[in-house]
């Protein structure tokens, strides 16, 4: 439920440079746990040739407005044990696996082994902030999911007073706090670790504590059929820590986030999520209606980014997703 917030990492491998196009599927009568929500075009921005075949599918079902959406689980949502996490050995001595440099800040922010970090996604939260004038009016963020610390650290370069980062793996909440140590914000950023034996997306957030913006890139992958694999698969999975904490079955940590928005934004709060699959995105929509929030779209990078002539960087073996990333935007009605 609680992933490192700012990579999602799907094992699909590269993006294809000349996809083949996707035609939309039937309803997979397999899926009896998903109801079948119609959407409007207007509802989706669907780009051309996703690539890999989970995208496909994804975008087919879109544009065939037949999105699946989870409706239950066949396991419990948001509760575990520590039992679950397997600690990076020797954990008294971490790899800083890369390190990014933030110009806004004039400091490199550092990233320990396995925890997700999306560059690209910050990047459209990064821009979003610009377009917005900054967030000088903003007192308190909350980065859900927080990983590394990126998008509260940058947060705070654009203005913020002050930040809270939650996360649910023990190396990630190690690795914000390493990151807000070493760039001096331990006074204006605190991170804070959810517990295992509840993981809803607000658990580690005080009774009437509330934020004027809330933020998450939550994970994009979603089975109401299958629990997170780790560590019950362990070994069968390449990179099982990643898998495990970057995966929502049955939508779990989306609908607690949804849910929660209410007792946690402030008066003019706002949510942002940065979604970029169809699926997910559908299901922001549909819980958002049904939970009375507004919903619109305050970044597209389809939309807003010209990507036309740019060549893709980065790592090889990770997918960029946000060429089809949005900023999805909750709030309470007439709040625009």
């Amino acid at each position: 439920m609680f992933l490192s917030t700012t990579l999602v990492i799907l094992q699909i491998g590269m993006l294809a440079c000349q996809p083949e196009e996707a035609r939309a599927p039937q309803p997979d009568p397999s899926l009896p746990n998903s109801t079948r929500t119609p959407l409007s075009p207007d509802d989706l921005t669907v780009a051309p040739g996703s690539g890999p075949a989970v995208i496909a599918r994804e975008q087919a079902r879109a544009e065939a407005s037949q999105i699946l959406v989870p409706t239950r689980t066949d396991f419990e949502c948001g509760h575990g044990s520590p039992d679950d996490y397997e600690p990076v050995y020797p954990s008294n001595i971490i790899d800083i696996t890369h390190s990014y440099y933030f110009q806004e800040l004039n400091a490199a922010l550092a990233r320990f082994p396995t925890i997700g970090f999306d560059k690209y996604s910050l990047a459209v939260v990064t821009e979003a902030f610009k377009r917005r004038g900054g967030l000088r009016d903003v007192e308190a963020v909350l980065d859900v999911g927080t990983g590394t610390g990126a998008i509260a650290i940058m947060a705070l370069a654009y203005g913020a007073k002050r930040a809270v980062g939650t996360d649910l793996d023990p190396l990630a909440v190690k690795n914000a706090a390493y990151n807000a140590s070493n760039m001096g914000l331990v006074d204006r950023l605190e991170i804070r670790q959810v517990p295992w034996e509840d993981q809803g997306a607000f658990s580690p957030i005080r009774p009437g504590e509330r934020f004027d913006l809330i933020i998450s890139d939550p994970p994009q992958g979603y089975d109401a059929r299958q629990q997170r694999p780790y560590p019950e698969i362990r070994g069968s999975l390449e990179r099982p820590r990643e898998s495990f904490f970057t995966s929502d079955p049955g939508a779990c940590f989306l609908k607690s986030f949804i849910e929660g928005l209410d007792e946690h934004l402030s008066d003019h709060g706002r949510a942002w999520l940065v979604m970029k699959v169809q699926q997910g995105k559908a299901m922001v929509h549909a819980m958002a209606r049904q939970e009375g929030f507004e919903l619109r779209v305050v970044f597209s990078a389809q939309r807003d980014i010209d990507t036309s002539g740019k060549r893709r960087v980065g790592d090889q073996d990770m997918p960029d997703l946000s060429w089809s990333a949005e900023i999805l935007e909750l709030s309470r009605a007439a709040q625009h």
